[in-house]
């Protein structure tokens, strides 16, 4: 019987089958065809996923076919039926074939038509009212114990038949099984299954109606009355806003926040303990795998806070989850783009579990838009080449996904690219530790109270920043700062010598502590954006930022004013940030720090006793030195002078993608012309696509490039 686990390879989570370390390399495809296995097994790629909706077995009515009215794309129930025709497809086309099966955990028409009490209520901000929505709540108990059965059954029906061919299960809850409470532009859920796991959890974390009232400022409460905060409160004024739930009434809105993150995540690990406690009662080991932890998502959607992936040491914690997975980021995959991971990969792996990145980008047989469509096979084998290199790099694996089921890879030049790329990881699987000398930090605890409608303010700090990281010519590591208590255990945070840190506005202060004691030391420079450390207990505390940046600040907190900054690179005039006008905020007066930039509209802001409108300093202080930035969006080019001058290595100073790991560096060319790499110390250069050598002794070698073409190149 099948045996497979995630375990260390040299320093790398790794998936093992039957004891051997694997790729992992996948292809996914929705309406299976014995086509598909065969070429991806003659390309070496033995692995196979596809999806079915939760049998929740045919209704009341028999006769009447079950349907699943959530989705467009018809993907088939998990039917006995439909399990053996999809396994007897792949395996005629591939005896080989090894599938990890993904059920996705959603309730068909008949079950929602007898259970509409148990539906999910949405507030659409776009009509703004309530509206019932497609799936059931995450927190009724009816679905849970329903979903579990089924789930139960499904993993015993695949052993007792297929287990040979079965390496896991991969579920998930609402659309592709993605853990979301909803795609688009509504907060959720105002459910009454939703409302009672609301109040039963404020029960848990407040202990005493005392201390309810006390945090949340409003005496008369009650947890057996107490409602959800109004959609309202959890939003802004489009034209003057704080990005930040402060003040009077924020506890409300930042537990909302918490616990929708966290009753999705306890929906993921109820379904891995259902997973696992089902295989060991019948003596398998083999690994879970989940959608979880989007935080790069689409800056310019309400994602953030519609998706419920805030809570992610819960899952990261969860000794039954193995793999956790995530498409790579939407917004750049054009040819010159970003590959750029929607999760956080260095946590992921850091908690010993695996990252499985997802490139359903279009090929050029893809007929829809699905996050890009190649113009030709050369543009889709630059894609594919970057993007791989990137979730490689990172230490992850990945499936190839025909989104559509269209076809995507019936050309000779992908699945010659295909099996290229699955020879890289496999010369390259016992040696992929990190040589990162950039480490970037996020905070999904932070975003339990950022607002998340009009302005996206988490897309600015995140994926809008983490395009300019991606172009400062090295690459880089990215981690939860809440995982920082782990790095430091494990030895980890030596390697780098300038970090990022991107929206940790709300940490605890034992946290706090640790950023100052351990990240702020060893020669380190700390960049920072807006506000770190400012909310506490619903506040702003300009004191805690001060502690930690060690620079004076003054809290202006109302103006009329962009949040644009103007500073100075190579003598020139550099200006970003965002636009619209953002308070509270910072302005710095600290005449021991040196003023780098400064706010471009100052009127509201430059004030006796408030600075000189500093909007970006530096200081050095002993074993570190800080680097504090207002706004986001600090494009690449200051970015590079500030890792250069911490000691990072850059290879390139173009702006490009840049991609590195032991014996190897690829390049994703963001323009055409010359570019000059820099090694780190001579060696022997050669493409690793045609073989060519450059030469030997090499320190420094010029590429000629083409805008979204991906070159790749052993270094030894």
């Amino acid at each position: 019987m099948r045996d497979a686990d995630v375990r260390d390879c040299n320093g790398c989570p790794t998936l093992h089958i039957d004891g051997q370390p694997v790729t992992g390399l996948m292809h996914w495809k929705w309406n299976v065809e014995e086509v598909d296995a065969a070429n991806f097994g003659r390309c070496g790629v033995q692995l196979f996923s596809f999806i079915g909706q939760l049998w929740l077995g045919a209704g009341p009515d028999p006769s009447q076919p079950v349907v699943y009215g959530d989705v467009q794309t018809p993907f088939p129930a998990m039917t006995p039926e439909v399990i053996d025709r999809t396994m007897r497809t792949l395996l005629a086309g591939n005896p080989d074939v090894l599938v990890l099966p993904r059920i996705r955990m959603v309730p068909p028409e008949w079950w929602k038509q007898a259970h509409p009490g148990e539906l999910m209520v949405h507030y659409s901000l776009d009509k703004r009212e309530f509206v019932r929505g497609p799936l059931a709540a995450v927190t009724s108990s009816r679905w849970l114990a329903d979903a579990t059965r089924a789930l139960v059954a499904a993993v015993e029906y695949f052993e007792a038949h297929w287990g040979d061919r079965v390496i896991g299960y991969h579920t998930g809850f609402g659309h592709c099984a993605e853990h979301a409470y909803f795609w688009g532009n509504v907060v959720s859920d105002y459910s009454t299954p939703q409302l009672r796991a609301f109040r039963e959890w404020l029960r848990s974390k407040y202990g005493s109606v005392d201390a309810l009232r006390t945090a949340w400022g409003q005496p008369t409460l009650d947890f057996a009355t107490v409602e959800f905060p109004p959609p309202a409160s959890v939003l802004g004024a489009a034209t003057s806003m704080s990005p930040l739930m402060l003040g009077a009434g924020s506890r409300w809105r930042v537990d909302f926040q918490q616990f929708t993150a966290e009753a999705m995540a306890d929906s993921v690990i109820l379904q891995a303990k259902t997973v696992k406690r089902t295989l060991a009662k019948l003596g398998r080991r083999k690994v879970y795998s989940t959608f979880y932890g989007y935080m790069n998502l689409e800056a310019n959607s309400a994602a953030h806070f519609g998706v419920g992936h805030n809570a992610q040491q819960r899952v990261l914690s969860s000794p039954d989850v193995d793999m956790i997975c995530a498409p790579i980021s939407y917004a750049a995959r054009q040819p010159g783009g970003f590959s750029t991971a929607q999760v956080l990969p260095g946590s992921i792996g850091l908690h010993g579990k695996l990252y499985y990145g997802e490139d359903d980008t279009g090929t050029h047989r893809a007929s829809a838009h699905h996050g890009y469509v190649a113009n030709d096979a050369d543009g889709a084998v630059n894609n594919l080449r970057r993007n791989f290199l990137d979730i490689w790099r990172s230490g992850g694996s990945l499936w190839w996904m025909d989104l559509r089921g269209q076809g995507w890879f019936y050309d000779d030049a992908l699945l010659a690219e295909i099996t290229r790329l699955r020879q890289f990881a496999d010369e390259t699987l016992a040696r992929r530790a990190s040589t990162a000398a950039i480490a970037v930090f996020a905070s999904d605890r932070s975003e339990h109270a950022m607002r998340g409608y009009p302005l996206r303010f988490a897309g600015l700090f995140i994926e809008q920043q983490l395009h300019e990281i991606a172009a400062i010519g090295a690459p880089y590591d990215i981690y939860r700062i809440e995982d920082l208590p782990e790095l430091v255990k494990k030895g980890r945070l030596q390697q780098y010598r300038f970090c990022v840190v991107l929206n940790a506005f709300m940490v605890d202060d034992a946290l706090l502590r640790l950023m100052r004691q351990r990240l702020c030391a060893e020669g380190r420079t700390v960049l920072w954006f807006y506000a770190p450390c400012m909310v506490h207990d619903g506040n702003s505390d300009v004191e805690r930022v001060k502690a930690l940046t060690g620079m004076d600040f003054a809290l202006v907190n109302q103006g009329r004013a962009s949040m644009l900054t103007e500073t100075w690179l190579d003598g020139q005039r550099v200006v970003y940030g965002y636009s619209g006008n953002l308070f509270p905020r910072l302005s710095g007066k600290d005449p021991s720090a040196e003023s780098l930039g400064y706010y471009v509209e100052g009127t509201s802001i430059v004030a006796p006793g408030t600075g000189d409108g500093a909007a970006l300093m530096a200081k050095r202080l002993p074993d570190w030195r800080s680097i504090w930035s207002s706004s986001p969006g600090m494009p690449s080019a200051l970015l590079a002078h500030f890792a250069a001058e911490a000691g990072v290595h850059l290879y390139g100073s173009r702006g490009d993608q840049i991609l590195a790991g032991p014996g190897w560096l690829s390049v994703h060319a963001k323009c055409s012309g010359d570019l000059a790499i820099t090694l780190p110390a001579p060696a022997t250069v050669r493409d690793a696509i045609s073989g060519e050598e450059l030469g030997q002794n090499l320190r420094t070698f010029t590429l000629t490039t083409t805008r979204g073409e991906t070159r790749l190149f052993q270094i030894g």
